[in-house]
């Protein structure tokens, strides 16, 4: 297996204790093209994957490990080609928190609202989901905590 562009250095970040609340994966045949989103006002690390490299099992996604995963679809793949998006989406999905798609010609997509979307992984998705969203508290605890006043 093989990691995404950017995966080992993200991987290396989580072993040295940097974990990401949330990643985007950018599915693009372009390399250069980056994704900005305003969730939780902060840049968060990308993962690139050209769609015409992916095939299911080469890719190693641990990197994704428990993080809400903004998967980027600059192609159009969700549309152009679902017999080879999808499974894309469901390896994530096998490790990620929340997963969301963003796709050129529809709202963002969070895959357990699909019909393909199957129900083992949604077994394991909903529990990284549950734990993301408690960590997701506690960030948000530690960042807007209230100033202890002086005694």
């Amino acid at each position: 297996m093989r990691q995404p562009a950017y995966g080992a250095k993200l991987l290396a970040a989580r072993r040295a204790g940097r974990t990401p609340l949330t990643v985007h994966v950018i599915v693009s045949e372009d390399p250069y093209l980056s994704y900005r989103c305003n969730l939780f006002c902060d840049d968060h690390p990308e993962l690139k994957l050209k769609p015409s490299e992916f095939e299911p099992g080469r890719f190693d996604w641990r990197a994704l490990t428990g993080c809400l995963t903004d998967i980027f679809d600059a192609d159009g793949q969700y549309d152009a080609a679902p017999e080879r998006f999808r499974p894309l989406v469901i390896e994530i999905g096998r490790l990620a928190g929340p997963v969301w798609i963003n796709t050129l010609n529809h709202p963002p997509l969070a895959p357990q609202w699909l019909s393909w979307w199957p129900h083992e992984v949604e077994g394991i998705n909903v529990k990284r989901r549950e734990a993301w969203g408690r960590a997701f508290i506690a960030w948000c605890d530690g960042r807007w905590a209230e100033p202890a006043r002086a005694a």
